[in-house]
């Protein structure tokens, strides 16, 4: 019987399931429409599949509920029967071709392929533990919040993870962006291909050292006017950029401090190029050849991000912008360090006390000393803010008795999208900044508006120096 299935699909060989046209998150119903399409598969045969999956989520159901029930939520039926569609899916892909699929569901019961599938999740769990236990082995120390919170956090999936009742679930978000991150699949494949490839970028980035990393970490801070430790940065992209820059200098691939004025002979040198694909090309191979990169999957990804790195690379050079490309090295320079701590925040108790004293009082000079006297915290300072506790006029008062260092601090929090994605000038960011979230920060850009260019400028140059994120007032 088998034999005459697959002389039969043999037969048909030029009926082709279109593979653009499958969706992987719902691979078994697109498979559905498009071998009924081609005449690979009949109405009978699908409803008989349809009606094997139906049973199998009765069965699920009394699992779920544990003898207990025939019926769920509709939420808990859909999200079971997505579960079990997931387990066959696993199974289906992991075939030579939709068409050997084909095979199998005529050959097979939904039940042994569903079961198979588990067996496959279930593996493909225990792979997935080896790998994030080397991932966590191997993480770069380095100071960027994201990047290790993430790998931390990732360790909450593998103690949430239900290969019965939520195959399909994965977590809920992940804050450390990958060059490439297929968002297309779920639940432990989308685990799987994340640190799979959050290995390969791992392994590019221990090619430099980890003081290195840093450093360029901080220049390209200094580039963003932001924090790095708190950004949604990708460090793998930041040191193939400058080390493909530092190619194209005559440096190096490991070498990643760019001078300003090497900067300056490759932007000008860029400018008139003609075949920049060559240039490239050429430059990632040297890239591949300093660094004696021998991984396949390693140098294959990195071909793949060539694409990426050429097209951005024409687009900042159309528009004059390849400072926002490379990170140039800079002199040090002296920061304001401060330290803020969360535990001196005001209780919500002290908090409200003192809000209820500011509410008192009308003169703007009793109401700014009662604040100067209490709030230690940049967010104890944006709460009271946010009371009603100053209206019109007293919010530029308040403003005025600022001093630059503060005022750099708002500067960095009501203009925070701003700074991160334009390098504008600050006063062009202030005039045409319109969309605020509360009226306080309408009123500051009312007050930045009105300072003197001057000082406008030296807020500016403090912009680089100043952390809000780690600083108290006093």
């Amino acid at each position: 019987m088998a034999l005459k299935l697959e002389n039969k699909l043999l037969a048909n060989s030029e009926r082709k399931i279109n593979v653009k046209k499958l969706n992987k998150n719902q691979y078994i119903i697109s498979i559905f429409k498009e071998a009924i399409k081609i005449g690979l598969m009949n109405e009978n045969e699908i409803i008989r599949i349809q009606v094997d999956i139906m049973n199998l989520l009765k069965d699920l159901i009394l699992r779920y509920t544990k003898g207990e029930s025939t019926s769920v939520t509709v939420e808990t039926s859909e999200s079971l029967i997505n579960s079990i569609l997931y387990a066959i899916d696993f199974y289906m892909l992991k075939m030579d071709s939709p068409e050997a699929a084909v095979m199998e569901l005529k050959q097979k019961s939904i039940r042994q392929i569903y079961e198979n599938g588990i067996e496959l999740i279930r593996a493909c769990i225990i792979d997935t533990k080896k790998l994030y236990g080397r991932i966590k082995r191997n993480k770069l120390r380095i100071e960027l919040e994201p990047y290790n919170t993430t790998i931390e956090e990732i360790s909450c999936f593998f103690e949430e993870y239900n290969i019965v009742f939520g195959a399909h679930n994965g977590m809920g978000s992940i804050d450390y962006p990958l060059v490439f991150d297929d968002m297309t699949v779920r639940g432990v494949s989308y685990i799987k291909n994340y640190l799979e490839h959050l290995e390969i970028e791992t392994e590019f980035c221990r090619l430099f050292s980890e003081e290195d990393i840093n450093k360029i970490l901080v220049g390209y801070e200094k580039m963003c006017r932001l924090s790095h430790n708190i950004e949604l940065i990708n460090i793998f992209e930041i040191l193939i950029n400058n080390s493909i820059f530092s190619v194209l200098c005559g440096n190096k691939a490991r070498q990643l401090n760019i001078t300003k004025y090497q900067f300056n002979k490759i932007n000008e040198k860029l400018k008139s190029v003609t075949n920049i694909d060559e240039l490239i090309n050429e430059a990632v191979n040297r890239v591949v050849y300093d660094l004696k990169i021998k991984n396949k999957f390693l140098i294959g990804y990195i071909d793949n991000y060539k694409k990426l790195f050429e097209k951005r690379l024409i687009s900042v050079l159309e528009n004059d912008r390849l400072d926002i490309f490379i990170v140039v090295e800079s002199k040090e320079e002296v920061k304001y360090t401060f330290v803020f701590d969360e535990g001196k925040r005001m209780s919500e108790g002290e908090f409200n006390s003192m809000v209820k004293r500011i509410m008192k009082v009308s003169k703007i000079e009793d109401k700014i000393e009662i604040i100067n006297s209490n709030i230690h915290s940049l967010q104890d300072f944006i709460d009271i803010f946010n009371c009603d506790c100053f209206f019109g006029e007293e919010f530029e008062n308040v403003f005025n008795s600022f001093s630059d260092i503060e005022l750099t601090i708002f500067v960095k929090v009501v203009f925070y999208e701003e700074l991160r994605n334009e390098k504008a000038d600050l006063s062009t960011i202030i005039s045409q900044k319109r969309d605020v979230e509360t009226e306080w920060q309408e009123y500051f850009i009312k007050f930045m508006e009105g300072l003197c260019r001057e000082r406008v400028t030296k807020i500016e140059e403090m912009l680089d120096k100043v952390d809000y994120e780690e600083i108290k007032f006093y």
